[in-house]
This record gives C-alpha cells, sequence and structure tokens, in this order.
C-alpha cells in the first residue's frame, strides 16, 4: 500500500471514529451547552489550542463524569466555523467559499489550527484582485496574518496602476498613501504614480499635497507629461509652500539639463526624484550565438532603467543556442538547444529566486530550432531538429514529476517555427521542414490532444518569433528565403483573421520576443549580415515601435523569457537590477559628447527612464 492509500485509509477510520464516537476520550462543551465527543490525540495532532487544552490545563479546564470521559469548556468564535475546524481534523475534508472563509480563517488562528490557516491564507491569496486587495491587507493586520499580509502587500504594489482604479484605493488614509509612494518596488510608470495621487487628492484633502508630492519621482516623467500636464496640475494647489515649490524648481532645472546635456562638462548626479524605482518583472535573455560560436551568457534587462546587465552563466550545459525557455512561477526552464557539436536533450532550471541552476528530466528526443510553449504548469517542447531530420514530434514535461512524456505530433515537420499560447491553444508558426520555408499554422488543444489547421500566412517564413498578447497571436521577423523581414502580423482566434501591423525597424529572424508590461520587445538576431544587438519595443496601444537600450554582446539563436515579480521577493529583483541607476544621466551625457566607454552603457535612443 502507498503512502496515498495509506493516508487515505486512516482518514476513513477517523471519520468513521468520529460518527461513531468510538475511543472518543474526552467532551468539547460549548456555551450553548451542544458538545462533540472528540479525540484528543487526533485534536492535539490538529491544533496547538487542544493540544495546550488537554495537555496544561486539564484540573482548571476538564470536569470528570462519571464514566471517566472529562468535559472541556471552549467558547469558539463562530460555532460553524468551529464544527468545520473539527471536521478538517478529522477527514481533511474543508470547503472554502467567498462567504466562510474569513470567519474561518478567524477560527482557525484562534484554535491554532495551522492547516485550516494555510488553506484559508491560499484561497484568499488566489483570490485576490484589484478590488480587493487593499481590504484583504487590512483584514490580514487586524487578525495578525503576517502571510496573508506580505502578499496582499505585495499585490497592492505590483497591481498598483489597477488597484488605484477601484473604490478601496481612495479611501486609503494618507500614512498608507504615503507608504505606498515611497516604496522603491512600486510597479508602475511615474506618470501613472501621478495620476492615482491626484485622484486620491481630489477625493481626499488637497491639504496632503505637500506631503506626497516629495514620494513621486517628477524626474522620470516623459518631458512632454511634466511640461503639459503635471505643471498645470500644479495650478489647483498653488499657492505652494516654499518647500514643494523649492522641488519644482529643481525639477525644472533637471529637465532643462536633460534637453542639452551634451554640453555639461561637469558629471550630472541623478537626484533622488529621478532615481528609477526597481524592476518588478525580470526579463532574462539566454544562451545564442555571437561571432560564431554558441556563447553561455546570460542578460538581465531592467526595464525602469533601459539597460541591460551581463551575469554569470553558470547553466550544467555551458553554452549553448537555438534553444528554448519557460517559466513556471520563480523558475525558468532552458531546453534543448545546440552547442554547434550536440543536439541537447537536457533541461536545466533556473530558480530566479535562488538563483541557482538544477539539471532537470531530459527530453526522448535531442533538438534545437525548437519551439517551447507553457499551459496550465506544464511546458511542450514542439519540433525543431535533431541532427538529422525535421520534427514533428511533442513532448510534455511535468515539473512536478520531473518526467517528459510524448504527446500527439504535428501535422507538419518543422524546424526554426515560432510558438505562442493563445486561448488555452498552442499555436505553431512556419518554420523550415527541410525543403522550403511554411506558411502553414497548426493549434494544438491541450484539452483533447490533438491539432488543427489554421489559416495560413500570406507566404512561408522560418526563424520568426511568436508572442500573444490581447488573446491574439503576434508573428514577427522571420527569412523568406530570400531576406530577413521586418514585417509583422497579429492572428485572431475567435475572428480567424490575419491583420498587418506595423514593420519593425530592422529586420530579423532567430531573436527572441517577449511581452513586458504591455508591450511587445524583440531582442536580437540576424539581421542578414550578421548577428544584431538592437532591441525595439512595439506599443499597441499607440501601434508604434520604440527604441530601446542594445544587448550587451550581439547575439541570434537566443532565448529570452519574463518572469512576473510576483513571485519574487525584493532581494531576488535586486540581484538583477542594473547596478548603476544612480548613474544613468551621466551615462547619457557620455554617450551624446561621444564619450561612452566601456564602464558605461547606452544606446543612440533616449533612454525609457526618462520616458516613464
Amino acid at each position: 500500500m502507498n503512502d496515498y492509500a495509506s493516508a487515505a485509509q486512516f482518514l476513513k477510520i477517523t471519520s468513521q471514529l468520529r460518527r461513531s464516537r468510538y475511543l472518543s476520550d474526552a467532551r468539547i462543551v460549548l456555551p450553548d451547552q451542544s458538545s462533540y465527543d472528540v479525540h484528543k490525540l487526533l485534536l492535539a495532532g490538529g491544533s496547538d489550542f487542544f493540544k495546550s487544552l488537554f495537555t496544561f490545563n486539564q484540573d482548571a479546564q476538564a470536569n470528570p463524569r462519571q464514566d471517566e470521559k472529562p468535559d472541556y469548556y471552549v467558547s469558539p468564535l463562530d460555532r460553524k466555523s468551529f464544527h468545520q475546524v473539527l471536521n478538517w481534523i478529522y477527514s481533511r475534508d474543508l470547503i472554502l467559499t467567498e462567504e466562510n472563509v474569513a470567519l474561518l480563517l478567524k477560527e482557525a488562528q484562534y484554535l491554532d489550527c495551522r492547516e485550516v490557516i494555510e488553506q484559508c491564507v491560499i484561497y484568499i491569496t488566489d483570490e485576490l484582485r484589484a478590488e480587493n486587495a487593499i481590504g484583504v491587507g487590512r483584514f490580514a493586520e487586524q487578525y495578525h496574518n503576517s502571510e496573508l499580509l506580505t502578499k496582499s502587500s505585495r499585490f497592492v504594489r505590483y497591481a498598483f496602476v489597477r488597484v488605484a482604479e477601484h473604490e478601496e484605493f481612495i479611501h486609503l488614509d494618507v500614512d498608507e498613501l504615503e507608504s505606498l509612494l515611497s516604496d522603491d518596488g512600486l510597479n508602475a510608470q511615474e506618470q501613472e504614480v501621478w495620476n492615482a495621487t491626484m485622484r486620491w487628492l481630489m477625493n481626499n484633502d488637497s491639504a496632503f499635497f505637500p506631503r506626497l508630492i516629495t514620494k513621486i519621482r517628477i524626474g522620470l516623467f516623459m518631458h512632454d507629461f511634466f511640461k503639459c500636464i503635471f505643471l498645470n496640475d500644479m495650478d489647483y494647489f498653488r499657492p505652494l509652500d516654499s518647500a514643494t515649490d523649492s522641488l519644482l524648481n529643481d525639477a525644472k532645472t533637471y529637465y532643462r539639463i536633460l534637453e542639452c546635456i551634451a554640453d555639461e562638462t561637469s558629471p550630472l548626479a541623478t537626484p533622488t526624484f529621478a532615481l528609477p524605482r526597481l524592476s518588478q518583472d525580470v526579463l532574462l535573455a539566454f544562451g545564442g550565438w555571437s561571432d560564431g560560436a554558441a556563447c553561455g551568457e546570460m542578460e538581465s534587462y531592467d526595464v525602469r532603467a533601459d539597460r541591460w546587465t551581463r551575469i554569470p552563466f553558470d547553466d550544467t550545459l555551458l553554452r549553448r543556442a537555438y534553444l528554448g525557455t519557460a517559466v513556471i512561477g520563480s523558475k525558468v526552464y532552458l531546453i534543448g538547444g545546440t552547442n554547434g557539436e550536440t543536439f541537447i536533450k537536457g533541461t536545466t532550471c533556473f530558480d530566479v529566486e535562488q538563483q541557482k541552476f538544477t539539471a532537470s528530466a531530459s527530453m526522448h528526443t535531442g533538438r534545437c530550432y525548437l519551439c517551447v510553449a507553457v499551459h496550465n504548469g506544464y511546458i511542450y517542447a514542439i519540433g525543431g531538429f535533431d541532427g538529422r531530420t525535421r520534427l514533428k514530434t511533442m513532448e510534455r514535461f511535468d515539473p512536478g514529476t520531473n518526467q517528459w512524456s510524448k504527446m500527439a505530433p504535428m501535422g507538419a515537420s518543422r524546424s526554426d517555427a515560432g510558438s505562442a499560447t493563445v486561448c488555452g491553444d498552442i499555436y505553431v508558426v512556419g518554420g523550415f521542414d527541410g525543403n522550403s520555408r511554411l506558411a502553414s499554422v497548426e493549434a494544438y488543444s491541450t484539452r483533447s490532444n490533438r491539432w488543427r489547421r489554421v489559416k495560413t500566412m500570406s507566404k512561408g517564413l522560418a526563424g520568426v518569433s511568436c508572442v500573444s498578447l490581447n488573446d491574439e497571436l503576434y508573428v514577427l521577423g522571420g527569412y523568406d528565403g530570400e531576406k530577413r523581414q521586418t514585417s509583422c502580423a497579429k492572428y485572431n482566434p475567435k475572428l480567424r483573421k490575419w491583420t498587418r501591423i506595423p514593420n519593425m525597424t530592422t529586420a530579423r529572424s532567430n531573436f527572441s520576443a517577449v511581452v513586458i508590461e504591455g508591450m511587445i520587445m524583440v531582442i536580437g538576431g540576424y539581421d542578414g549580415n550578421g548577428t544584431t544587438d538592437l532591441v525595439e519595443c512595439f506599443d499597441p496601444a499607440s501601434s508604434r515601435w520604440f527604441s530601446s537600450s542594445d544587448l550587451r554582446t550581439p547575439k541570434s539563436a537566443l532565448s529570452a523569457c519574463v518572469i512576473s515579480g510576483i513571485h519574487l521577493s525584493s532581494s531576488a529583483l535586486s540581484a538583477f537590477a542594473y547596478p548603476d541607476r544612480d548613474k544613468l544621466p551621466e551615462e547619457k551625457r557620455f554617450y551624446e559628447r561621444g564619450l561612452m566607454q566601456d564602464n558605461f552603457y547606452a544606446n543612440d535612443s533616449e533612454p525609457l527612464a526618462y520616458l516613464n
């Protein structure tokens, strides 16, 4: 009998004991004189409250009866919740709903039943929403649940822009708001922080303005926003106190310096009001092909500073290119690829929180030029090239069991394709079958384990990159057999329709693409002449491409991914932040004067830090 069967049998026995009252050795009596015949050992094992009650207070609380089964008087906070806790101890059966979870958590804390507390916290955490997160935090603080308070506070900081749209936000007291605005981990562009603060001030006392303005990084606004919106908003608060007036004058001076920064001759320090906040997502780019060989390099992108940082790469498989990456929680899985000689079966797990690499199970087939997708906690490795043939096979990895399983193959063999998960289905686009570049598209249903054909692209492409955004499939760049492409399109699964979107600035294939802060970022690749370090971003709201800072090393065949900061501690986020965030204006000055040295790093576009 395995452990699961043994546990199930034990719970069956304990449930029978409770129903029959057989072998019960105590009676719990409530204030209304209702009672429960119980088993001390079971209750003491499930609740420290009962353990203390039965162990240390027998003389004070027990009243021996003639049948020698003592009574213990307990005053629960809520009788129904008390009954549910007892039910959990005996049967591990717990039904949680929005209506009962708060009362049940209070009761479980009163009874010191840690397993029920844990179940309640998991349930509430799963139900955290922008409209209730502040209230959940106050509830957690009131009942001294530090774990729930930490998780709700983290959610409020991470989803600040959405939280600020709801009623709970305007009912924050000024101390709570000041603390939130002061947090270096507040996940928002600074214009959004200002707009949220204005909304709060319009619904509260504007006299708090001088206190709150010092917590906003007003040196990180877009220049037009500062001049046309922020300074106009100031009229609402005039006359300004001397400290606020001085702050605004310093900010105006700072923006004037940025406009003609190349003319500055002395070093430019970053004022506190222009220091970027800590990026709340981690973007990592692994491996790739550079200088004619696979590289063992990892780069981290700081979206707030708009800078890449080279990080030592300690993968057990070392150098690899044409690999795939997948993110599950705080872990990144590096899958397949090639070092130029071997076609890799191995999977490596990089724990972003712990910053450690460990080996995971190998695939059944070594493959590079593969597609990797994630759905519902599983990782899918699709197609690719094994050194001899283009593959149509697919494998699925279960991180919980550390096993790869063979799944239904695609209809067509393809390597160098693009893939993304959209509305629960995995789409594989284009690729190379050994003879030609494919225009065909296939979609895999994770529910039925079956593939279906999807409306084709206008032409065959290999080396494309795909992302999913707003329930649409974006297909970017690629190679048509003659030249690298700047063209991009998106596919709407509901309408079954392809639509062109604006072209990228740089033609590229074999690059990586991710979605970060609602924008699509394309990274590196091959431009027809060589590997490129160029990076650009597409904003769907404005339908425009913007330059971003360059990679530290030009490379193609890399794989990038985004790890949500909601899963990470502040220390982990700091480990991947740009280390010289306080030197960004000085870097900009050096670059624009043509003096950029190896110890500084910037690109020819205005850093996003100044556009936030």
